[in-house]
């Protein structure tokens, strides 16, 4: 029963419905209602519904009850039927009571924003991890609202007055089922994120990372495989990539730089959603480096590049360093815009996934970060020493090297902690010592 009421079905016409209020967050005004709009209709798509018309109210005050007038309820609904569609998509959250009320008015299902982006990640999650963080946030969200969502209420036989009737007590039952399982998968989420932290703590010692993190949709996973030159899911939906993906930027420095794809960000996203799904997110506490990207041909990139640095300050790494990339040059239709990222936004990158050049000289730019972070050691080692000089050559990054009579000179580079464990200080050359040679 839990699935059966909650699945939203593929087969039918969804009409999208929103508001204009001055006290509304982030649809305070027509823009803001439009591009959110824009949006779900995105959302959608990536379900694979059919969407109609948008009906839009402009109202000075929400309704508590409904959110939109019931007059204005009664025309979409002609409206949205008359189009073909029996169901209407909310772009904001709704309350039980609100969704119960609406289905009373319009006689259509009702969903919300939030349930929307929840049925997306339960298609898209692929590791066992990500399915138990969804279900849990899943749970979170239908466990206030199960009266309006759950037609098999309706057939309370309780009288006027009357407590504890077949609804209410099938209601309760059901409550306590979805908290004994949020309590269920919660432990489970526990040992598996023991496990993560062994093998965050393995590969902190072998490696270092680079997480990329934008909104949704932006590029992510194509950028990651042109950097890395692999091929990891590239789909033109939003949240096409849910789990984290790790993979070798460069296996020829050492350690190995490893970048991790990470799940977009979007606007208008409940915290509950941010919560269940932080796990996920976390791969970005762990990054030595984190690539925002930003696909630039997006009118609304400048708001989607403040959503990206709200959510990753609400995860307290805000002070890490970052790289801003902006992405999808190749698909601007103003070229002047190019020039403004330029001059203000210093130090971040345009490019083009499909530009071989672009993609290089960003690849270099992300090894010569992590090289530049790494200690610089001088190195004489005699020629006999053949055990020396292999360890040099496959734990370090060697930057020069030069023959001479008695031995071999090197200028390598590498993390402290790699270098007190290769046995190499004795080796070590003072300042004075490399201007003799």
């Amino acid at each position: 029963m839990l699935d059966d009421e909650f699945q939203i079905s593929r087969d039918g016409k969804a009409s999208l419905v929103s508001i204009i209020c001055p006290s509304f967050e982030a649809h305070k005004d027509e823009v803001e209602s439009a591009n959110s709009l824009k949006e779900l209709r995105e959302l959608l798509r990536t379900l694979g519904i059919e969407t109609g018309d948008e009906y839009i109210q402009n109202k000075k005050t929400v309704e508590s009850g409904t959110m939109l007038g019931t007059g204005k309820l009664k025309e979409i609904a002609v409206k949205a039927k008359e189009e073909g569609s029996d169901l209407l998509v909310f772009d904001f959250e709704l309350t039980s009571s609100q969704i119960r009320n609406i289905k009373k008015i319009t006689g259509l299902s009702v969903v919300d924003r939030c349930h929307i982006i929840l049925e997306i990640f339960a298609e898209h999650a692929r590791t066992r991890d990500a399915k138990i963080q969804i279900e849990i946030a899943r749970l979170q969200y239908l466990l206030p609202r199960l009266s309006g969502f759950w037609s098999h209420l309706g057939r309370q036989r309780g009288a006027v007055g009357v407590i504890g009737g077949e609804g209410e007590q099938q209601i309760e039952l059901d409550r306590r089922i979805i908290r004994d399982r949020i309590e269920f998968y919660k432990k489970q989420l526990k040992e598996i994120a023991k496990s993560r932290e062994q093998q965050r703590k393995k590969r902190k010692d072998r490696a270092v990372t680079a997480a990329l993190v934008g909104y949704t949709n932006a590029g992510k996973s194509s950028v990651m495989n042109r950097l890395c030159r692999v091929d990891i899911l590239e789909e033109n939906k939003l949240f096409a990539t849910l789990d984290s993906t790790y993979r070798t930027l460069n296996p020829d420095t050492h350690p190995p730089m490893i970048l991790i794809d990470t799940v977009g960000f979007i606007q208008n996203l409940p915290n509950t959603l941010i919560e269940g799904f932080k796990t996920t997110l976390e791969s970005a506490l762990e990054a030595d480096l984190l690539i925002i990207i930003c696909d630039m041909s997006d009118p609304n990139y400048r708001k989607h590049l403040k959503v990206t640095r709200d959510v990753l300050a609400e995860l307290g790494v805000e002070n890490k360093e970052m790289l801003v990339v902006f992405n999808k040059k190749d698909l601007l239709n103003n070229k002047i815009q190019e020039k403004i990222i330029r001059r203000t936004e210093s130090g971040s990158f345009v490019v083009s996934t499909h530009d071989t050049g672009d993609m290089d000289e960003l690849r270099q730019h992300i090894i010569n970060y992590f090289l530049d972070k790494q200690n610089h050691y001088d190195l004489f080692i005699p020629y006999e020493e053949g055990s020396a000089h292999a360890v040099v050559s496959s734990k370090t990054n060697v930057m020069a090297s030069e023959n001479h009579e008695t031995g071999i000179f090197y200028r390598i580079r590498v993390p402290e902690f790699i270098f007190n464990g290769l046995r190499l200080h004795s080796y070590i050359l003072a300042p004075e010592d490399v201007e003799k040679l």
